[in-house]
């Protein structure tokens, strides 16, 4: 994702070594072009206007419209493709018409389009139909946001995405006898304090922060991963040496030390694994093709920020790290079950005594069991009485230790209750298993490590979900709600403030207020910029403010004197309520006082600042809102006056109108389209249960081949001996599932109360989804019976004489 990051960055960047943006987020005035190109180091300086839009298609696609000067020659210097003239047949036809556009010939043929044909596009200023009289190449500055980009002139993007006069950044090739730092100080020293320098170095190593925080959650999830391969592996190599346990000890008695049959066994467990990561590798591949395109909506969400990337190219430094970590964690799995495979004495083995002895249980074990267990439970403790978080990983990493102590326990206690269901044959085989846990145990441990790992996705997603949605309420009571379809980003194309008025002359309408979200950037924090009214009007919304707040704070900010702030921004900026707030706007700085503390609305993980928006049309020069937000008469339908809104605005604008449900689902809805790729994980996770848990119990049966022959002879019949193995089974995903049911929302909350707000920079309120937790260990114990289904059909059909014979 990084790596694609870059790729876009760097081609909407051209050439370009230094970028000059707006601290705040909005518009530059695009005077400031001259003052920028007098700068002594400077070649070229193009102005560049990015807006979104949307197809009017069936799915709404989202494009981005960026404008640029085709008549400069800095545009050419600075950008590939763009402004060159290639692939404009006529350059005069394409500058005289405002509607022309470039697009690239992938994103034509995505969608169906000729060049000279028109298609129909919503831009802030209203439906326009525009016509691609250019196309470029795949690669440029088409390679930004994924391709889905529009190229028009400066002056055309100005007029439909509502901003006179106004450039988005302006970017900058300096002299190749010039260094790019000098001439970056330079433009500091000749450009106002409120605007920011950044070159191409710094914006890649600002991406590089923001995936980075992202890849701490994924890496979390590959942990996990790991931990399920070692699991399945080390229980598999278990039986396998079992299996050998003759041929090592006539090895032994010809004078192979122990630790040379272990070093032995280990090799050959790493050239396993060597073998396993080479077919691995493309699967890994494969499948990160799929969940590719929702984890890039994922942390789009996350950083406000488009990340456009729909394949995944074969990285060989990625390829290489995970063949180590795969390569590893296969060799790790192995050292337990070589030392188990050699500690039996020659003697022993070579009289054929094949006893499935219990691990041994050495006093320093015991007691590193019960240490660990006392450090658990006194952490847990502490944090539960004093609210801290600071521990979490560490409590997360002794709470796996903890259950995985508990699953032999687990196992005993199984005993009883399926003893009473399946008869006296389950009987005999869950005792014995229970007496001797190393292949249940490996079971047990997979399975509770599984649908803890799926419950604490979930819990993860639903706590998300919860919160945002029920944050972003709050402030959003109006019945009705005007928006664009929702952009990559999670925020909907804006909307021009005359629509305001036009909706406010609706019969039945009583009052409608915009609303405007922006993110300041990467170190800024987001703002949200409300009508007046709309602080004031319990109807719209309620701000409701915390203790600390000035007794006049929601006047003073509907005033324009004092804005509000999040916790988060308090956190981050080490402020409190009565400080002067520090504004970066493009008209210059903003000193206000912070009046109170109201909730989140995730504009950015560095915290939100939320004021009138008469402030922002004055300091941003911005006309333009993301939502409206109305209120009705008394006595009239919600549903004629949407009817009646859409009648007035669909002449030019192909809006949505929402009641307050809706639009809380679509809240919901984005959310859950952002964790959408966990839902491939915890479906692989549970694939891998079945794999594991039929692995393990088919282990189990060629273990005690004898056993089961000699209980066969004594009068025992194979559907009992099915019975026996089917209650093995059971006793195995009772265990596994009842542990991850409290395992899961531990690790959860820990997580989301502990980890994510470090990693996203939001402090969420722990939501378990009960429903989703206790159908996800459902469906681990029926993966557990499922995979019993095999094992059972073969221990039911076993010879009698040929396992009596079995050495």
């Amino acid at each position: 994702l990084e790596q694609s990051f870059r790729s876009s960055v760097d081609a909407l960047l051209g050439r370009a070594d230094i970028e000059v943006f707006a601290l705040s987020g909005g518009n530059l005035e695009e005077g400031l072009l001259l003052d920028v190109r007098g700068v002594e180091g400077v070649l070229a300086a193009a102005p560049l206007l990015l807006g979104r839009g949307s197809l009017e298609d069936e799915a709404r696609s989202p494009v981005w419209l960026v404008g640029v000067d085709m008549l400069d020659d800095a545009t050419v210097r600075v950008y590939d493709g763009a402004g060159s003239g290639d692939g404009i047949e006529d350059p005069l036809i394409f500058l005289s018409q405002p509607d022309s556009v470039l697009a690239t010939a992938g994103f034509l043929s995505r969608h169906g389009f000729r060049e000279g044909e028109a298609f129909g596009v919503q831009t802030p200023d209203g439906r326009r139909r525009l016509v691609p009289r250019g196309v470029l190449t795949d690669q440029g500055v088409g390679e930004a946001f994924g391709g889905s980009v529009l190229i028009l002139d400066l002056f055309a993007a100005q007029k439909i995405l509502g901003a006179p006069g106004g450039i988005s950044s302006i970017d900058v090739v300096v002299d190749p006898g010039d260094d790019v730092e000098t001439v970056a100080a330079r433009l500091r020293a000749a450009v106002p304090a409120h605007l920011g320098i950044r070159t191409r170095a710094a914006r890649h190593a600002d991406l590089r922060g923001l995936v980075e925080s992202f890849q701490t959650m994924m890496n979390a999830l590959a942990a996990m991963g790991l931990l399920f391969a070692g699991l399945i592996t080390a229980n598999r190599l278990a039986t396998v040496y079992q299996r050998r346990t003759g041929e090592l000890g006539v090895l032994r008695s010809q004078g192979m030390s122990p630790a040379w049959a272990r070093r032995t066994l280990v090799m050959e467990a790493f050239v396993l694994s060597g073998a396993g990561v080479l077919l691995g590798l493309p699967v890994g591949l494969g499948l990160a093709q799929i969940i590719v395109a929702p984890v890039a909506g994922t942390l789009s969400l996350t950083i406000g920020q488009v990340v456009g990337v729909s394949w995944v190219p074969a990285a060989l430094p990625a390829f290489a790290w995970t063949a180590l970590f795969g390569v590893t964690a296969g060799v790790g799995s192995a050292w337990l079950p070589a030392r188990v495979a050699v500690r039996r004495s020659v003697s022993a083995v070579l009289s054929g005594a094949d006893r499935r002895d219990p691990w041994p249980r050495s006093r320093k074990g015991l007691l590193a069991r019960n240490f660990i267990l006392l450090l658990f439970f006194a952490l847990a403790t502490f944090e539960i009485v004093r609210g801290a978080t600071q521990g979490a990983p560490v409590l997360m990493v002794l709470a796996c230790v903890a259950f995985a102590f508990a699953v032999q326990p687990g196992l005993r206690l199984a005993v009883e209750p399926i003893s009473r269901v399946c008869g006296p044959a389950a009987r005999i085989g869950v005792q014995d298993q229970s007496r001797v846990p190393s292949r249940a145990w490996g079971a047990a441990g997979v399975l509770m490590a599984g649908v803890a790992l799926v419950v604490w996705i979930t819990t993860m997603a639903s706590s998300f979900e919860t919160y945002v949605v029920g944050q972003l309420m709050q402030t959003r009571r109006a019945d009705l709600v005007l928006e664009k379809p929702l952009g990559p980003d999670g925020e909907p194309p804006r909307m021009h403030g005359a629509l305001l008025d036009r909706v406010r002359a609706v019969p039945g309408v009583a009052t409608a207020r915009g609303y405007v979200s922006l993110n300041a950037g990467v170190d800024g924090p987001g703002l949200l910029a409300v009508d007046s009214e709309a602080f004031l009007d319990d109807r719209l919304g309620r701000w409701l403010v915390d203790s600390s707040a000035f007794p006049d704070a929601l006047e003073r900010v509907a005033a324009g004197t004092a804005v509000l702030a999040d916790r988060t921004f308090l956190r981050t900026r080490n402020a409190e309520v009565g400080d002067e707030v520090e504004i970066q706007t493009p008209r210059g700085q903003l000193h206000l006082p912070l009046a109170g503390v109201t909730f989140a609305q995730f504009n950015s993980p560095r915290g939100d600042i939320f004021l009138s928006r008469d402030l922002y049309r004055r300091y941003w020069k911005d006309e333009n809102v993301s939502r409206i937000y109305v209120v009705i008469a008394a006595g009239e339908s919600l549903g004629r006056v949407a009817e009646r809104i859409e009648a007035a605005v669909r002449d030019r604008h192909e809006v949505a109108v929402l009641t307050r449900d809706q639009l809380a689902a679509t809240f919901a809805e984005a959310v859950r389209d952002g964790f959408a790729f966990l839902d491939v994980l915890s479906l692989i996770t549970l694939l891998v249960v079945l794999i594991g848990t039929a692995d393990a119990l088919s282990s189990n049966i060629h273990e005690r081949i004898r056993e089961l022959g000699t209980l066969r002879a004594l009068g025992l019949s194979p559907m009992s001996l099915a019975r026996m193995v089917l209650a093995q089974a059971m006793a195995v995903g009772l265990t596994g599932a009842t542990l991850a049911l409290f395992l899961g929302p531990f690790l959860g909350f820990e997580f989301v109360g502990g980890l994510l707000p470090g990693i996203l920079g939001w402090r969420l309120d722990f939501q378990l989804d009960v429903p989703g937790a206790v159908l996800t260990a459902a469906l681990g114990f029926a993966a557990c019976l499922l995979g019993a289904v095999r094992p059972a059909w073969r221990a039911a059909r076993i010879p009698v004489g040929a396992t009596l014979r079995s050495e």
